[in-house]
């Protein structure tokens, strides 16, 4: 069984675990605040772009532990705070770490969905603050303990991110 976003996509599961977590956590909210966007749409946009955000991460060319090394030197879990914050944000981190992850991974199929569904401003405006969101989420745990290498690439593993009909 697939589960479909709202753009009718498929979010895979890994996707959905995340998006819960940055939901429970009051990640999805504070984006909202932070955009001055509506909790609907900016959930919406964040189920279309957070596949592709994901894919970004996954094939990023340093490899797990570079991209935790990425993300600590961007700001590490100091960039999901900002965004939990309620100082005005600052999006450069956000902005500099998907340059970064972009350089490498294509444009995914999720991006050209975003681009049709998705307002053009609030998605410029919400990519680096969601790929802070994440980053931050990602560093955050890494340096509890709570996610180690493997658990990181099996968190991003692609080839695991969608149910099959018989699950």
């Amino acid at each position: 069984m697939a589960f479909v976003d709202r753009a009718g996509g498929r979010i895979g599961r890994r996707s959905l675990a995340i998006i819960a977590t940055l939901q429970k956590s009051g990640g999805i909210s504070a984006l909202s605040r932070q955009l001055g966007a509506s909790p609907a749409e900016t959930m919406a946009a964040v189920d279309v772009l957070i596949p592709g955000l994901i894919a970004d991460f996954q094939n990023y060319g340093g490899g797990m532990q570079g991209l935790l090394e990425l993300i600590e030197a961007a700001g590490g879990g100091g960039l999901a705070q900002a965004i939990m914050g309620h100082e005005p944000l600052d999006p450069q981190p956000g902005i500099k770490l998907l340059a970064q992850i972009q350089k490498i991974s294509a444009v995914s199929d999720s991006a050209d969905l975003a681009v049709s569904v998705i307002d053009a401003d609030l998605r410029q405006r919400m990519m680096p603050m969601l790929a802070m969101l994440l980053g931050g989420y990602f560093a955050a745990r890494a340096a509890s303990g709570g996610l180690d290498l493997a658990e990181l690439s099996s968190l991003l593993d692609a080839r695991k991110t969608f149910y099959s009909p018989g699950d």
